[in-house]
């Protein structure tokens, strides 16, 4: 058996073959794009760990994949409770790419599949956004999926994707969020910034990666833990805190909100290259690494402990006192601390 999808006259994929599997139906009120995107992208965490901007994501497709045919056997059976490791799963995908039908064996989170079944079934469109040469992950692997409803709205599902993206939609444009969402696959990455009003990226390009663990672009670097003493609550004019980031050249890897509520100290994690100069960045509150706000301070990171052994961690202070993030430059503002 195989999940069929097929080109419906307006939005993308359309309903042929009925399929079993769960979710919401047609006629239930869980058919609002919010309702599905709790559903087919809960977590079992508290949050999504350390924020990232999701702009760079959604303005970074160059290459998206229609949904047309899925293998039956490709896709989870367990309900989502969102509570196992999901696997990384490789089926072969029959897609459309600019017109033209062919299959494809692709890289996949397993519960980015969890939604097809219902899809069929709701005349809804699949989308598969792919990865781009650059990000490290191969461009055989789907970065993320967009689901567009009948109405047009649109929605991110997969484990924990709703905190991730959906919310993070919600809260930047409000009601508009889904509609925006809905208007992206097949889109190039200028039509996307255009949708979502975003500006054009820093011509840096170390502005545009956020780093992540096993894959080509970090295989070189130094992978460490960074404990981060408690830093005072900084907001912006809206009175959301602000976000602090660390970063190399080669990209970002992660960032933490100046909300004051870390006892007694956090915990992070850093990559670190040759230079073993790590940097430390205030953002805004949404992390949007194309527009950072300045360098607070960079530590030089040692090789080696106390006792000769390959340095796995280290301590650090950050200093906000008084600080005005409008003051912040590219230059080091001298506000981190590198403890014994």
């Amino acid at each position: 058996m195989r999940h069929t999808l097929a080109l419906g006259p307006l939005i993308g994929v359309v309903l042929l073959a009925t399929a079993c599997g769960s979710g919401p139906t047609a006629s239930s009120d869980a058919m609002s794009p919010e309702a599905l995107a709790r559903q087919f992208g809960a977590c079992n965490l508290p949050d999504a760990g350390p924020v990232y901007s999701i702009m760079s994501d959604l303005t970074g497709t160059k290459r998206w994949l229609q949904v047309i045919e899925v293998p039956a056997e490709a896709i989870p059976t367990t309900a989502p409770g969102w509570d196992q490791d999901w696997d990384l799963a490789t089926p072969q995908v029959v897609v459309l790419e600019d017109g033209v039908r062919r299959t494809e064996r692709l890289r996949i989170h397993a519960s980015f599949l969890t939604v097809v079944p219902w899809a069929e079934r709701n005349d809804a469109g699949v989308w598969f956004a792919m990865a781009t040469a650059d990000s490290g992950a191969g461009e055989d692997t789907v970065a993320y999926p967009i689901v567009v409803l009948p109405t047009g709205d649109g929605f991110i599902p997969g484990q924990c994707m709703d905190l991730v993206y959906d919310q993070r939609m919600q809260k930047e444009y409000g009601a508009d969020w889904a509609l925006l969402l809905g208007r992206l696959p097949g889109t190039t990455k200028a039509e996307a910034r255009e949708i979502l009003g975003v500006p054009e990226p820093s011509s840096e390009p170390s502005h545009e990666a956020v780093l992540e663990p096993g894959t080509n672009r970090t295989k070189n670097l130094d992978y460490i833990g960074v404990r981060v003493e408690p830093v005072q609550r900084l907001v912006d004019d809206s009175g959301k805190p602000l976000t602090i980031c660390t970063h190399i050249d080669a990209g970002w890897s992660d960032c933490f909100h100046t909300d004051g509520d870390q006892t007694p100290d956090l915990s992070v994690n850093a990559f670190v290259d040759e230079s073993r100069t790590l940097q430390f960045w205030l953002l805004g509150n949404d992390a949007d690494i194309t527009a950072p706000l300045g360098q607070l301070g960079a530590i030089q990171v040692p090789e080696t402990g106390p006792d000769g052994t390959a340095l796995t961690n280290v301590r650090v202070s950050i200093d906000l006192t008084g600080l005005d993030p409008a003051t912040l430059t590219e230059k080091p503002a001298n506000r981190v601390l590198l403890k014994e």
